[in-house]
């Protein structure tokens, strides 16, 4: 057979295509994942740097790293019990990062299949997920416009079990001190309601935006994070509501009252009170969840967290007095403490995850 002849499909001898620069195809080395996909040899040779812009499939560049000729061969042990892992300690030598950033490449291509898309038709993406957010947002800023008068019921509550006391009803507790108060306190409770309804359409379409960059595993992480995200934000409500804002209530009036005065609030500032105390414990909520992707990403483990203890202390209790509207004591402790213990709950969640990834590697040794 000629030097410039290949075997064809049907074993009939054909002529090497050549690239734009006169060399045969069959010279180059070889970068893709062993099938012929020219998006997958323009990937490859981008992380080379060699990715050359044009309609001719048969790309030249650098030679490709241990790891990145490993993978053919990976891909076709999958089904094999060990998954490859002789190849992966035959690459063992080469750092770890450069294993796990070919072989991401060549599953993120595999799965899309498809070209990189233009620049402008990521910002039209995010154009439509930001209209579809505000819309989300309008539509709930709306409902709760209509409702605000059951809403301000409903924040008025944790005052009942201090004004019980005093046979004081909570109507003539509060009172209007500004005219503009009553359209700022409307603005203010429709915002709030309006977020909390949106804030789960809001998370599903920026998820619609970013889904098409992700792994598929980090694809099936993305739905139970946005609902611990919601479920972590809405029980940091519903435990300021329930349990610290009536007994806050009860602190604060008994106090005035030792003091031998009698309390009257204005209401939008005990409004306002009520909307950032809720709005601080549903964001420290998070933390947990905060920790646990940490961990996922190997950016922090549970040894550096048991380590730093006390520095950790000092960042609860700052961020508490910066969080609450008051900087009574009281206030400040109320949101300390279940910090410190979500702060503790994360901890254990990033030693549950640091286990689970000892498991397959001491399976493997």
């Amino acid at each position: 057979m000629g030097k410039n002849t290949q075997q064809g499909r049907h074993g009939i001898s054909e002529p090497t295509p050549k690239s734009h620069n006169g060399k045969h195809a069959g010279d180059q080395p070889r970068g893709d994942c062993g099938g012929g996909q020219s998006g997958v040899r323009r990937f490859f040779a981008a992380l080379g740097g060699a990715e050359r812009r044009g309609g001719d499939p048969h790309l030249h560049g650098p030679a490709p790293s241990p790891a990145l000729r490993a993978l053919p061969k990976l891909r076709k042990d999958r089904s094999t019990p060990d998954h490859g892992r002789k190849e992966r300690k035959a690459v063992a030598g080469h750092p770890t990062s450069l294993f796990a950033r070919d072989n991401f490449a060549a599953c993120f291509l595999v799965m899309l299949n498809d070209e990189p898309k233009p620049f402008l038709d990521h910002l039209e993406e995010l154009r439509n997920c930001l209209l579809k957010s505000i819309a989300a947002l309008a539509v709930g800023v709306t409902l709760a416009a209509i409702y605000t008068k059951d809403l301000l019921a409903l924040m008025r509550e944790p005052l009942r079990p201090a004004l019980e006391n005093r046979g004081i009803s909570v109507d003539d507790f509060l009172f209007i001190l500004n005219p503009i108060d009553p359209m700022t306190l409307t603005f203010q409770t429709a915002l709030f309601g309006g977020l909390i309804f949106a804030l789960p359409f809001i998370l599903v379409f920026l998820g619609q935006f970013v889904m098409p960059a992700l792994h598929p595993q980090e694809r099936r992480l993305l739905l139970p994070g946005c609902a611990a995200a919601i479920g972590l934000f809405l029980s940091g409500v519903c435990f300021c509501y329930f349990i610290v804002l009536p007994r806050a209530m009860v602190f604060f009036i008994d106090w005035a009252g030792w003091l031998g005065a009698e309390p009257r609030y204005p209401y939008q500032e005990y409004i306002s009170f009520v909307l950032q105390m809720l709005v601080g414990f549903g964001l420290s909520f998070e933390l947990p969840l905060a920790i646990t992707v940490l961990a996922k990403l190997n950016l922090i483990g549970p040894d550096v967290l048991r380590a730093h203890r006390r520095h950790a202390v000092v960042v609860i209790l700052v961020l508490s007095a910066l969080i609450t509207p008051t900087s009574d004591p009281f206030t400040l402790m109320a949101m300390a403490v279940p910090m410190y213990l979500l702060f503790e709950a994360g901890i254990l969640a990033a030693w549950v995850i640091e286990r689970k990834k000892e498991r397959p590697e001491s399976a493997s040794a």
